[in-house]
């Protein structure tokens, strides 16, 4: 991606590192989306992850981030306001199966905002996987449905059994 500033009517070069910073810099604002969505499609994965962030991104922009083969890029995708509404249970647990802790944290810490997701399948699919590092995390996000932290109250694991007390309390 070339890549160019302009200031008082001076051009300047921007290379990969600038431009990574640059937006790095960039705050969140609505006037930004277009610059967003033409940073979004860059092939930095690093760039794209930044930008899948954004909650000032477009929509179709976000779905787009959402089939990238980059993991950095999906773990901020998931998080993005646009995504929440969007992705589908099947999708979540897809995206759950590319076995990235990060991930699927970010999925748990969200879990009860995607809005065409059902939250306890979800959950129950955490739980078929048996990763102690997963159920975990479930277990210590107390939106996570009360049947799920019912049944991880009982896990063998101390942590685990510890951890959806907290939560249910």
């Amino acid at each position: 991606m070339a890549a160019k500033i302009i200031i008082d009517g001076k051009e300047f070069d921007l290379g990969i590192r600038a431009l990574t910073d640059f937006a790095n810099s960039l705050s969140d604002y609505p006037q930004f989306r277009g610059l967003f969505d033409q940073l979004a499609l860059t092939q930095a994965s690093e760039i794209r992850a930044m930008m899948a962030y954004k909650d000032n991104i477009s929509p179709n922009v976000v779905k787009v981030l959402l089939q990238d083969r980059s993991v950095e890029v999906l773990k901020a995708a998931v998080r993005n306001t646009h995504a929440k509404k969007e992705l589908t249970t099947e999708e979540l647990i897809a995206l759950i199966n590319l076995d990235d802790r990060e991930l699927t944290d970010n999925i748990i810490n969200s879990i009860e905002e995607y809005e065409n997701a059902d939250s306890l399948a979800i959950s129950e699919h955490i739980i078929s996987l048996n990763n102690k590092q997963h159920l975990h995390s479930l277990a210590d996000y107390r939106y996570v449905p009360k049947k799920v932290l019912k049944l991880l109250s009982k896990n063998s694991d101390p942590d685990i059994q510890s951890a959806a007390l907290r939560s249910l309390d």
